[in-house]
Order: C-alpha cells, then structure tokens, then sequence
C-alpha cells in the first residue's frame, strides 16, 4: 500500500448552483468518496474544502477561473482540481489536473432522477487519469446465449411440467 505522501491530493470545492442543497452535498460526499476508495488518491475531506471555500471570500462556481482555484488548492498541495454546479437537471464540473499541463476538462453529465447522480459522479470521476471504469454488479440471472440454448437443448428439463403440455400444476 502506498503512503498518502505517494498518492495525488484531490480538492473537490463544494459544489455550487441552484439545485437543492442537499443533492449538491450529496454529489461532493460522492465525488469524494468514490474517488478516495479507489486507493490511489488522496482527497481531501469536504469540511476542510468547506473552509479553503469559505478562506477564499468568493463562491466558486462552475464560471470561477482556475487560477483562483489553483491559488486556494495550492494551500493544501492538490495536483487534481474539481469545482462546478448542479443546476436545473445537470452536473457541471471542471476538472483540472496540474500533474498535465493543459486547461481545465469540463464535463456536463444529465441528473434528471436521484438515481443519475451515481452515474454522473462516476463519469466524471472517469475522466481522471488513473481512475478505471467503475463496475457494477450485473443484476440479470438468467443469460439466453449459444451456450445456454445448447445445453437446453441437449439437458433433462427440470422443472415438473415446465413445458404446460400436461393439465394441472
């Protein structure tokens, strides 16, 4: 296991815009969270970014500049840089990761039922480097493929009367 000094630090500011407060907390605590049990990043938690927000004396938002965020991140050594918004039925972020020189990544995901949110934070989280595609329990028991059809073809049918050919249960 590496230690926390070999890993990227990660500020995600709280996230802005006019979508209920508690979906906008939600969506940062899941940012986070998701990011921080990949293992391989060290992110920093949401009431120190709280008052790094608060230090700086203006909201971020999705429109704020990145050198006032890189200014604010600077003060606790984060090469990974995530601020934005969720409003109307959307997350916005910037992403900027001062390990590649470039400009900030902005990514638009639709949150139109509670149950996107999960899918939009992964997407963003996604387009960091270092971070793979998040998986997910396949929930369908049954498989209709080649495999499946040859051995239902050649197998005992198991189920008493599962055909209907006779009357009764």
């Amino acid at each position: 296991m590496a230690l926390a000094a070999d890993k990227p630090r990660v500020a995600i500011f709280p996230i802005g815009g006019d979508a209920a407060d508690s979906l906008r907390e939600r969506a940062g605590f899941s940012l986070r969270t998701k990011l921080d049990r990949t293992g391989n990043f060290d992110v920093i938690d949401g009431p120190r970014m709280q008052d790094l927000a608060d230090e700086g004396g203006v909201t971020i938002t999705l429109a704020t500049g990145s050198e006032h965020v890189k200014e604010l991140a600077s003060l606790v050594d984060a090469q990974l840089i995530l601020w934005g918004e969720i409003s109307g039925q959307e997350l916005r972020m910037n992403l900027l990761d001062l390990r590649v020189d470039g400009p900030p990544t902005q990514i638009s995901r639709p949150v139109k039922q509670p149950t996107d949110l999960r899918f939009a934070v992964e997407e963003v989280l996604e387009a960091i480097e270092g971070v793979a595609k998040f998986e997910h329990p396949i929930d369908q028991s049954v498989w209709e493929d080649d495999l499946s059809r040859q051995l239902w073809a050649s197998g005992p049918n198991l189920v008493a009367n599962g055909d209907f050919e006779r009357d009764g249960a």
